[in-house]
């Protein structure tokens, strides 16, 4: 017989896990680099939403998820906000310091469910069709 409780435990105590690995390691990756520390605490609030959200899986998956996310979006967010503010429809109110975070955050919680699958789509689809890759039209 199933013990709800033990079950509960056991997830609660995985996800925390998962978290408080993925914040170790990127502080270290942000303090080593020097990544603007309000970039990076914002992609990581994004993507330990975006986990909060997803149902209960393996801590490697999680970590992996959490790290993937905030790693893309601490990448994605500052390029991202160069280009939005460099368009000549936006407002010079529109600062870059202010928009990056807010694209991080974004980001960092449409990570791993939404861009980091779409994006492996597109790789299989440019790259099935080489000797030796896997693609659509093969057999499995």
């Amino acid at each position: 017989m199933k013990r709800e409780t033990g079950m509960a435990e056991s997830l609660a105590g995985g996800a925390v896990g998962s978290n408080l690995a993925a914040v170790g390691g990127l502080t270290v990756l942000g303090v080593s680099t020097g990544i603007d520390p309000l970039v990076l605490v914002a992609a990581l609030v994004g993507a330990v939403w975006s986990q909060t959200a997803a149902p209960p899986t393996q801590f490697v998956i999680r970590l992996v998820g959490i790290v993937g996310s905030s790693v893309l979006a601490v990448l994605a967010a500052p390029l991202a906000a160069s280009v939005i503010t460099g368009m000549p429809a936006v407002p010079d109110g529109v600062a870059h310091p202010m928009l990056a975070p807010t694209l991080a955050l974004s980001i960092g919680y449409l990570g791993h469910r939404v861009i980091m699958p779409n994006v492996e789509r597109l790789v299989i689809g440019l790259f099935g069709s080489m000797p030796g890759m896997r693609g659509r039209d093969d057999e499995r």
